[in-house]
């Protein structure tokens, strides 16, 4: 019973804790914040699927995720190697071999 309530005790003194963020103001305005982006990009995420396509919204993420990779590497200085070259050259060679495939006429 002591350990149930010693493991009650500690979640409630959790770094999510209303404890916790009532003394931390920062730590809840970043939750808020954080909430906030997360609701509007879902907004936007399912405007793109509603008004354009599901495929659209998959690029949409795709295209995302693509620029933030490019963003690391343009702010904090990472040295580009010829792993990372060679892992582009598989991306285009996949993207150039996908739409040739669907722009290839049916025998």
């Amino acid at each position: 019973v002591a350990a149930r309530r010693r493991g009650r005790g500690d979640a409630a003194r959790g770094p999510l804790s209303r404890r916790y963020l009532a003394t931390r103001h920062d730590a809840a305005t970043g939750l808020v914040l954080q909430a906030l982006a997360g609701y509007g990009g879902l907004r936007c995420y399912l405007s793109v699927i509603r008004g354009l396509s599901g495929v659209a919204g998959v690029l949409t993420t795709s295209a995302r995720k693509v620029v933030t990779l490019v963003l690391s590497f343009v702010l904090f200085s990472k040295p580009f190697t010829a792993q990372h070259a060679a892992a582009l050259l598989l991306l285009f060679v996949g993207v150039g071999i996908s739409l040739r495939a669907k722009h290839r006429k049916p025998r």
